[in-house]
């Protein structure tokens, strides 16, 4: 009887208690569920990426407070996000909202979660991203030939309307003719070097064919670099085959199509609608600076609206990213973020590891200077994965 209950007591620790298979399953779900509504739903539509992320901070809050060995985690993720919101909270007083605006630098937190169960972190993010590729590409070629038309495409009609996505379909103004634009597109530059890193080719043509016909400039060159560099830098047959294959590509779409030249110098020289609304924020940010210039030191807060002359709107989220967030939280938390976001990538660089994975954020950085994606849930879940890369190469070190 003594044995039964004593093995009955140890069934239940192993199959229920905390670090147990079904504890270490249900923080994979969680973790999931987190990074599949970033990837599809940045605007949160069914509420799951919030939900998620707090359920895993509540449940793993014992790992994350006492994680000593990831100092920068816990200064970055808790300590620079809790100034920021708190310095927020003091300019406008709006306690909900400046933490529902500012809370995605808590991401962070969740790489003791990754680290305690063991969870393959570069595998889930690359994959998710691969399978919205696969939805982006699915979407262009049903519309292309004429099986199921973005325009009678239920899907699209969907995303449109959730703000998830923009989609234009044929005749776009952008240089390969077509726009589908999902708004965690960009995202697809570090999907790219991670596909090309772990060396997914499959992977990495649809996430580069998804990212050239998102429909804007900086998705198109940025991806079209980052490819290259990875194409350039593995150098084996495999590669250049890939080179081979898309510089036929591209040429076989510019002799078809006829208009691409016409098309690339009007992307390059108009002076077009969103040019406009950028140089307007700018302009706006800097006039708001010099009739209070104490608040490029201590911020406006997160929810702080600035006056958009070409909408004839105030907004509190704008394309000028960069300097929205200086225009937001004030000079010195604005240094601390951009060190936050390139700490992990310089010490991946003085070990000379992930080369791919570098170039692949700095697309990421490049596109989020003219797009509403440094201080974001899809931001701080790149930035979690670098995180996730730099202490896996520590743990590494350390073994060997």
């Amino acid at each position: 009887m003594e044995l039964r209950l004593s093995n009955t007591v140890r069934r239940i620790h192993t199959e229920f208690l905390p670090g147990a298979k079904a504890w270490r399953v249900l923080n994979y779900l969680l973790l999931l569920t987190f990074t599949v509504n970033t990837v599809f739903l940045p605007y949160d539509t069914f509420g799951l990426k919030k939900g998620s992320l707090i359920l895993l901070l509540i449940i793993n809050a014992r790992e994350i407070f006492f994680c000593e060995n990831r100092k920068a985690i816990l200064i970055f993720g808790l300590v620079l996000t809790s100034i920021n919101i708190a310095v927020s909270i003091l300019s406008t007083l709006n306690i909900v909202g400046e933490v529902m605006a500012g809370y995605m630098g808590y991401i962070l937190l969740l790489y003791p979660v990754i680290e305690k169960h063991k969870i393959d972190y570069e595998r889930m993010l690359e994959y998710t991203l691969l399978a919205l590729a696969v939805v982006m590409v699915g979407i262009m070629v049903l519309d292309l030939s004429k099986i199921y038309p973005i325009a009678q495409n239920s899907l699209v009609q969907w995303m449109n309307e959730t703000e998830n996505a923009t989609l234009f379909g044929i005749g776009a103004a952008s240089i390969s003719g077509y726009g589908l634009f999902f708004k965690t597109a960009p995202m697809f530059a570090m999907g790219i070097a991670i596909a090309a890193e772990r060396r997914n080719f499959f992977g990495f043509l649809i996430m580069a064919a998804a990212m050239l016909i998102s429909g804007t400039r900086a998705d198109f060159l940025v991806g079209l670099c980052v490819a290259l560099f990875c194409i350039v830098k593995r150098k084996n047959a495999a590669s250049t085959s890939i080179t081979a294959l898309l510089v036929f590509s591209v040429a076989v779409f510019i002799v078809i199509d006829g208009r691409f030249i016409e098309r690339v110098n009007y992307v390059f020289t108009s002076k077009n609608h969103n040019d406009l609304i950028r140089s307007g924020l700018i302009t706006a940010t800097m006039d708001g600076w010099k009739y209070d210039p104490l608040s490029f030191f201590t911020g406006s807060g997160f929810t702080s609206k600035i006056y958009d002359r070409i909408r004839d709107q105030y907004m509190d989220i704008t394309e000028v990213s960069y300097w929205n967030l200086l225009r937001q939280v004030g000079l010195v938390p604005f240094i601390a973020t951009m060190i936050a976001f390139l700490y992990p990538a310089g010490q991946l660089f003085v070990r000379k590891e992930h080369l791919y994975v570098i170039v692949g954020l700095i697309g990421y950085l490049l596109i989020a200077y003219t797009n509403p994606l440094l201080y974001s849930s899809t931001g701080f879940a790149i930035l979690l994965y670098m995180y996730y890369l730099w202490y896996r190469e520590e743990q590494e070190t350390v073994k060997t």
